[in-house]
């Protein structure tokens, strides 16, 4: 639909939705299975989400794989943390 169009069915023109960006998230171990994660967000245009993030193996105690998806959304990696992910550990 062009934004004329839309302008006039909303009393003005198409308001974008600000940016996906995620404020906080909640984690809760499920035994066997990994861990629960949902992903708040700093715009109520954007629900929350929420996903199963498997443990290697069935471990809940291996937390490797919920550690890359925080990164992943939150943050960055440490300083030579990830020259070690890419295998040039020192």
């Amino acid at each position: 639909m062009s934004d004329a169009i839309q302008g006039m069915l909303h009393d003005g023109p198409a308001q974008k939705a600000p940016p996906k960006v995620v404020d906080t998230m909640v984690v809760k171990r499920v035994p066997g299975k990994g861990h629960h994660v949902t992903h708040h967000h700093t715009s109520s245009a954007h629900p929350a989400e929420a996903h199963m993030v498997p443990a290697p193996g069935g471990n809940t105690g291996n937390l490797e794989n919920l550690h890359d998806h925080m990164e992943d959304h939150m943050g960055s990696p440490n300083p030579g943390e990830q020259a070690c992910e890419d295998g040039n550990c020192e």
